[in-house]
């Protein structure tokens, strides 16, 4: 009986490696590579070229300078596409991310494709 204890502890062991492995690896796979693409955030005190990206759960902006806005996607009541910014009017159109607080605009290739995306 002592013999067969070390045994015992090295199949147990093996067992919980082989279930912690078969639960992270597809987990892994699942997770797509957040679409992206490059932005430039239009107005507001951040304002800066950077990364547009979504995720199932959020809309997040990686500025050049290293700072991110995340927007959390249940959050968004509204996005749109249009020239009109608060302090100015632009010659393309950006895309407009309204959530109950504030609006977020992004100038991106393809506005409409975004709208799409998140609503």
């Amino acid at each position: 009986m002592l013999r067969a204890l070390p045994f015992l502890l090295l199949l147990g062991a093996v067992i919980a490696a082989g279930f912690w492995v078969a639960r992270r690896a597809p987990i892994r796979r699942s997770l797509p590579m957040a679409p992206s693409a490059v932005a430039v955030l239009a107005y507001g005190p951040d304002a800066g070229s950077g990364r547009l990206s979504v995720t199932p759960t959020q809309l997040v902006f990686t500025a050049d300078s290293g700072r991110v806005l995340v927007v959390e996607r249940l959050d968004i009541t509204g996005a749109t596409v249009a020239r009109d910014l608060p302090d100015r009017t632009t010659s393309a159109p950006v895309l407009v991310v309204s959530t109950e607080r504030e609006a977020h605009y992004f100038v991106v290739d393809q506005p409409e494709f975004w709208v799409r995306r998140l609503t």
